[in-house]
């Protein structure tokens, strides 16, 4: 499957929608809210893509998600222990000054 092609899986009585879609990379989301129906246009360079509706909702409201997530990545600390309880307590304030971070940034 090329860029831009996706495979839907959905299920009738949970109105569940799985969908597969072929970025750059392969991404696989999943959701009860919104499915395929409404395909818009991405254009980035020369290429246009189409998108499924699912992948814009998640892209619209994903911000605050994956934030956490994201700044622990970025600023990763790599404390290596065979302890494990010292990866615990190594990891406390640096969380909880990602929290604050976040939290300062809202509006």
């Amino acid at each position: 499957a090329g860029r831009g092609a996706f495979h839907v899986c959905t299920t009738a009585e949970n109105n569940l929608c799985i969908v597969r879609w072929h970025d750059s990379a392969v991404v696989d989301l999943s959701s009860t809210y919104v499915c395929t129906q409404p395909v818009c246009k991405k254009e980035k360079t020369l290429v246009d893509v189409s998108c499924p509706a699912i992948v814009n909702e998640y892209n619209k409201y994903m911000g605050g998600v994956d934030l956490a997530r994201m700044l622990r990545a970025l600023y990763r600390i790599d404390h290596r222990s065979r302890k494990w309880y010292r990866r615990i307590f190594l990891d406390t304030p640096r969380g909880s000054s990602e929290r604050m971070a976040a939290i300062q940034k809202r509006p």
